[in-house]
Formats: structure tokens, C-alpha cells, sequence
């Protein structure tokens, strides 16, 4: 049975990421017969063609194409194994990654980030943007040190903190008579166009229980993230149900932020690896997290 060594692997992400081999070489920095050699050999080894030759570029079979998820998780746990190597050689860590949702990095984390580089102003700071199961998965295999997300059963995983919690509400255009009630509940948004979540991420399910639970129907017309929801809302799309924390980022002044009565809330926690010693520069950005989740809830122009 033919297997493939760490080089060929690398090749083989390299002409999957670039389509050709003159892309693959550049890079990796190597000469274009060194891709092609290191390619056929492989291909030879394994008794597989993975790429078909079109003219100068190649397309990949579907076995290459069921194989490239697998070679981009070896590489991302090389990646997560260089960073735990590149910290104990340095004797301290010089780096601190995070993963979190868009609407949580721009309402609190850029906020902890820059409180946190004032004092650490020596230290790479890296953040990941990604879902919630995203955030799970890279905290879990150590490709970040930290993750702040929306709470999941599959959290059990992690070591988690609870930090806070959020509440969904409601955005509506200023001219929308809906504008004018203090808050709203679900059954006032009968018949109206809705903008939310996909039905897989936690506030998704969060709603669609909550919806259940009201025996209303809500059908949603425009799955967006929270920052689009909030455009599609200013140019009229509808109303939206999102993250109430996207409302410290103050987008558009012809949006208006409704409550929800009774309240849907969520609890939002740090992760990190289980088992795993968290660094002196972890402890600290994690502290500057907490603060920051504390704050009194001020709007942030942007």
C-alpha cells in the first residue's frame, strides 16, 4: 500500500492551492521539475492519478479532492505544533492567537486586543474570524490559544469560562412603523420580512426553539451575518433578529435597536485545549477579555 511522506504532502497542497505545477513551485519556492518529479512519483506510489493535465493546468481528480481536507489538517496541526515549539525554544510565549465571530471581535475583542497591546506591545497578536463550531475545532486542536464564542452543548470539550451572556435583538428601520414600540415580541413580526441566522449556528437554534416554544412562524426570508443583517435593515430589506452586541458598533443611524419581550438570552465563554498550562501573556489577554465583556455598554462609532 503506498503512503506519502510530509514532502509529498506538501506538494501536493501546494499544486491544490495553485492549480499548476509553476504555481506550485513558486510557493514553495522550488524549481517547477522538482513539483513535477516529487508529483509522478507520488502518483506512481500510490497508484492514483489525483490530477488530470490540461494544457498548463491541472485538474484535480475527485480522489485529490477527497484527500486535500485530510493534507490541510495534518498541515494546520504542523502549524499548531511549530507555535508550541517556537514558544518553548523562546523560553515564554512571544505570540497569542484567538478565534472568535465577527460580531464578538468587533464588539469587545479588538477593544481587549488594543488594551492588552498597550502593555504587551512586544507580542503578536493573531485572530481568527470563524463560526462557533470553527472556534470549537481550533481551540481543540491548539491552531489558537484562546476562543471566545457563543455556548454549545459541544463545549464540554473545552475548558470554558463564562464571561457574560447576550441577548438577541431586534433591528428596524427608523421608518418602519415598528419603530415606535418600546420592544417587541416575536408575533409582531408576523407576515414580515426577516432577516437572521443560518439554522446551524447557536443564536439559530436558539430562535428557532424560541419560535417553537411561542408557537409562532417565522420563516427567514435573508440568512446574513449579524454586520449584514444590519445593512440589508438600513436599505430596507426587512427586519432583522441578531446578536444585540453588534448595536456597540453604531453603523447606521437610521437603524433602531428593539428589545425582545420575553428575553432570549445566550451565554458567551472563553475556551482553551483541556489539559493545556496557559502562558503568562494567555492569562493576561484573557483577563483583558473579562474586562472588556464588563464594561458598561457604550456605543462604538465606526
Amino acid at each position: 500500500m503506498g503512503r506519502m511522506n510530509l514532502r509529498q504532502l506538501e506538494i501536493f497542497q501546494a499544486v491544490m492551492r495553485a492549480k499548476s505545477v509553476s504555481g506550485a513551485a513558486r510557493l514553495l519556492n522550488v524549481s517547477q521539475p522538482t513539483v513535477s518529479n516529487v508529483l509522478k512519483h507520488t502518483e506512481t506510489s500510490l497508484g492514483l492519478s489525483l490530477f488530470e493535465r490540461k494544457g498548463s493546468r491541472l485538474i484535480a481528480t475527485p480522489e485529490a479532492q477527497r484527500l486535500f481536507p485530510e493534507v490541510e489538517k495534518v498541515f494546520s496541526s504542523v502549524d499548531a505544533c511549530q507555535r508550541v515549539v517556537s514558544t518553548l525554544s523562546g523560553g515564554s510565549a512571544n505570540s497569542v492567537a484567538l478565534a472568535s465571530s465577527s460580531t464578538l471581535v468587533q464588539a469587545h475583542l479588538v477593544d481587549a486586543i488594543a488594551r492588552f497591546r498597550t502593555s504587551r506591545s512586544n507580542i503578536d497578536v493573531s485572530v481568527l474570524t470563524c463560526s462557533t463550531d470553527e472556534v470549537l475545532s481550533s481551540v481543540l486542536r491548539q491552531q489558537v490559544d484562546i476562543g471566545v464564542a457563543y455556548a454549545l452543548p459541544g463545549f464540554a470539550a473545552a475548558e470554558a469560562i463564562t464571561i457574560g451572556h447576550t441577548q438577541v435583538c431586534a433591528l428596524v428601520h427608523q421608518d418602519d412603523p415598528l419603530s415606535q414600540k418600546a420592544s417587541l415580541r416575536l408575533s409582531d413580526l408576523v407576515g414580515r420580512p426577516l432577516i437572521s441566522y443560518r439554522n446551524e449556528t447557536p443564536l439559530g437554534v436558539l430562535l428557532r426553539q424560541e419560535m417553537r416554544d411561542q408557537k409562532v412562524d417565522l420563516p427567514i426570508s435573508i440568512r446574513a451575518s449579524c454586520l449584514d443583517a444590519y445593512m440589508l435593515v438600513a436599505n430596507g430589506a426587512g427586519v432583522a433578529l441578531v446578536d444585540s452586541m453588534i448595536t456597540k458598533c453604531r453603523f447606521y443611524d437610521s437603524v433602531v435597536t428593539r428589545t425582545l419581550e420575553p428575553a432570549i438570552s445566550i451565554d458567551i465563554r472563553i475556551l482553551t485545549a483541556p489539559g493545556r498550562a496557559r502562558s503568562q501573556v494567555e492569562r493576561e489577554m484573557i483577563d483583558h477579555i473579562i474586562y472588556t465583556f464588563n464594561l458598561p455598554d457604550e456605543p462604538r462609532v465606526t
